[in-house]
């Protein structure tokens, strides 16, 4: 991501004197300066939005199944968006004897298996973990109720 940032007509000066009392240096405010603020996006970038658009647009994560969730995490992952730890946690089994075929709210079961880790002992490291994983799909469930 390349970051440009043009501020013009912003001049600072400097104190003259340290042991001058009730005088304090002319600092231009920055309400009566002009600003121009341009971001530029670049292919990488694009495209990493691009995909987390196409991927939100495809899952419902308040609405998935296990096999479901499979799937979409390998394309966040494939596709440089989460990390391998991040992917685990996606991907882990609800139960043993859960049907994977079975829709559930995953992004309300992991904001409360989250709650569950931090009442009951689990590591820093674990509570991260958990974190990361509700931050990602809350932005798919962000992205996908904005298409």
């Amino acid at each position: 991501m390349q970051i440009n940032l043009n501020i013009s007509g912003t001049k600072i000066y400097q104190a003259q004197s340290t042991n001058t009392i009730g005088k304090q240096s002319p600092i231009d405010n920055a309400s009566q300066k002009s600003s121009d603020v341009s971001i530029t996006l670049s292919e990488t970038g694009k495209n990493a939005e691009k995909k987390w658009l196409e991927i939100a647009n495809k899952y419902d994560v308040t609405n998935i199944s296990t096999n479901e969730r499979s799937t979409m995490t390998g394309e966040l992952l494939n596709n440089g968006l989460i990390s391998s730890s991040e992917a685990m946690v996606l991907v882990a089994p609800i139960s043993i004897n859960h049907d994977p075929t079975t829709k559930i709210n995953f992004l309300e079961q992991t904001r409360q298996g989250l709650d569950f880790a931090k009442n009951n002992g689990a590591t820093q490291k674990q509570i991260e973990s958990w974190e990361k994983t509700l931050e990602v799909l809350e932005q798919l469930n962000t992205l996908s109720s904005k298409t």
